[in-house]
């Protein structure tokens, strides 16, 4: 079988974490017990995960001309993912997400977007020039930029997948959006829509609304550990989430993501057993602890299909 080649649009960046006891007053100080940085950005975690799943993965986004930047090309390489779209910015720094964790609770986030606000409609352009089988947009580029995604998908004839990030901005221009699956996690949900998903019901008024704001040929609810649910305008469906021990803070958004979008090209677009495909990976990035090391390869998935007799066929191995 052959590989899908997939491009990501979405952001680059270092992340910046310190573990602390708790935040100082105002003008107080106080010692951090870890720190320690990372690579990040929803275009990072999503190529790594298409990657690893057996995709050829191309990434297009933005970064400055510091070490930062060469530390996270390095990282993205080694990850067999293409770089010639990640350009670089002269004179600006990379994007730098500060994470204050405190205790188990989750962490708090400061952005500095850096050279990444400044992707631009002909980083995009030129990143198609790829000929991609598909391309996924994530919502924390630059807004200005998702018209050109859009319409270059359309000229090309291939799907796009939209993965919402809570971005309400980003959301304000989805009328002008067309694509083959649109998916929000619970947050981003009630973010967009003012509609808490807490059961069918509210699932369905979630999937309209979103229907109304946006042409997309099927809507994914990710739902954490109850499962997923599917809306493609006039009939729904709900995935289960594997038990797995919960870890207080883990997303596995990028993980379910990634898993939809391959499976779901080399499907020949079967929503449903796109949507067990995901809940697999994720159970198994879950089952790792999350993080950049927990993707799992295609090679961990089939083995743990077959560990827990799962009734689920995989394809044959891309090459």
């Amino acid at each position: 079988m052959q590989k899908q080649r997939i491009l990501v649009i979405g952001s680059v960046r270092t992340e910046f974490i310190m573990e602390l006891d708790s935040l100082p007053p105002a003008g107080g100080r106080t010692e951090s017990e870890k720190s320690f940085c990372l690579p990040g950005g929803e275009g990072t975690e999503t190529a790594v995960a298409l990657s690893r799943l057996g995709a050829d993965s191309l990434l297009c986004s933005k970064v400055g001309d510091d070490p930062d930047a060469r530390d996270l090309k390095d990282y993205l390489v080694s990850e067999k993912i293409d770089t010639r779209f990640v350009s670089t910015l002269r004179g600006e720094d990379t994007a730098l997400e500060v994470i204050l964790r405190e205790g188990e609770e989750e962490g708090r986030r400061i952005l500095c977007a850096g050279a990444g606000a400044c992707l631009d409609e002909e980083d995009i352009e030129e990143s198609f020039i790829s000929y991609p089988d598909a391309a996924v947009l994530h919502s924390d580029i630059p807004p200005r930029c998702a018209p050109a995604v859009f319409r270059l998908a359309a000229a090309q004839q291939i799907p796009l997948f939209v993965m919402s990030s809570g971005s309400q901005r980003f959301f304000n221009i989805l009328p002008e959006t067309e694509c083959e699956i649109f998916s929000a996690n619970e947050e981003e949900i009630l973010t967009c829509t003012g509609i808490t998903p807490s059961d069918q019901e509210r699932c369905m008024k979630a999937c309209m609304a979103f229907m109304q704001r946006i042409k997309a040929g099927h809507i994914v609810l990710r739902l954490g550990n109850r499962g997923y649910f599917l809306y493609d305008g006039t009939y729904y469906s709900f995935i289960s989430a594997y038990d797995v021990p919960e870890i207080p803070g883990l997303q596995t958004d990028h993980a379910f993501s990634s898993a939809l979008v391959l499976e779901y090209l080399r499907s020949g677009k079967d929503i449903k057993r796109a949507c067990e495909y995901a809940a697999i990976v994720c159970a198994i990035y879950a089952t790792k602890g999350g993080g950049l090391r927990a993707y799992p390869t295609d090679g961990e998935v089939r083995r743990f299909i077959k560990r827990n007799e799962i009734a689920f066929e995989c394809g044959e191995v891309q090459e």
